[in-house]
């Protein structure tokens, strides 16, 4: 199952995955059933949510999780909030929101994870990411 708000890359995702299932939807707003997977995937999308979201997104994903199922997330390693115009030269403008890797951390435990494993990895922007692996309770 993958999602994204973006109906490009769903279409592109089809294109590529034949078999899977995409669905074109806002992953703050979408409604999965509780315990639905073994595993969850976020590269680089929960950094674009406002951070004032994140904390219900950690709780949703709690949720979505099957007992002892596992999640990869990659999490801002700074605070910052942000815009840049003309990111990366394609005339748009790229929008961040996050947490340092504390804060991050206090967020996921509250919303019932228990961190695995992590690392804070640059970018070749100059930032960082915090790349971590949860598990469900």
């Amino acid at each position: 199952t993958g999602v994204d708000i973006s109906a490009k890359q769903i279409e592109l995702a089809r294109a590529n995955v034949p078999t899977g299932d995409f669905v074109c939807a806002d992953m703050t707003e979408i409604a999965l059933a509780d315990a639905a997977f073994e595993g969850i995937v976020s590269f680089y999308a929960i950094i674009h949510v406002p951070r004032e979201e994140h904390a219900a997104l950690f709780g949703k994903i709690a949720r979505w999780l099957k007992p002892r199922g596992s999640a990869l997330l990659v999490l801002g390693a700074s605070d910052w909030e942000g815009t840049e115009d003309n990111w990366i030269g394609a005339g748009a403008t790229m929008y961040w929101s996050q947490f340092d890797v504390e804060t991050n951390a206090a967020l996921l435990r509250g919303a019932g994870l228990r961190l695995s494993e992590s690392a804070i990895v640059p970018d070749r922007l100059g930032g960082a990411h915090w790349f971590v692996l949860v598990e469900a309770a």
